[in-house]
């Protein structure tokens, strides 16, 4: 929620809540069939790419938290959804990732393009 705030998506918190609370999808998205659609740079193979050195707001947090849900990925535990805005009035993109880019990475390397997610429709 901070997120879409932060990106001015609404007016105040409470604007914010109300629409989450009463507009969300929880589903699965195939992020191959949807990779075009989404404001999201291009296809990824390690964590550094995802995070090259002049681009790590965390730092090497960003790196561990890529490799901490690359493991649980693949022990196939259960892990917490992405969330992605849809802005259909967006004429280049239809999606929006404000919260999971580094499990959105995770992944994108361990090759598992269906990815839980909650979509929020604006």
């Amino acid at each position: 929620m901070y997120a879409s705030l932060w990106h001015k998506l609404f007016v105040d918190p409470f604007e914010a809540i109300e629409h989450f609370v009463f507009n969300i999808k929880k589903t699965k998205i195939n992020f191959l069939q949807l990779k075009n659609q989404f404001a999201y740079r291009q296809a990824i193979n390690n964590a550094c790419e995802a995070y090259p050195p002049d681009n790590r707001p965390r730092g090497e947090k960003d790196i561990s938290s890529i490799e901490y849900h690359r493991s649980i990925i693949r022990e196939k535990k259960s892990i917490s959804p992405i969330w992605i805005i849809n802005k259909s009035n967006d004429k280049k993109y239809n999606y929006t990732i404000v919260d999971g880019m580094h499990r959105l990475a995770a992944y994108q390397i361990e090759e598992k393009w269906d990815i839980p997610a909650c979509i929020v429709y604006v």
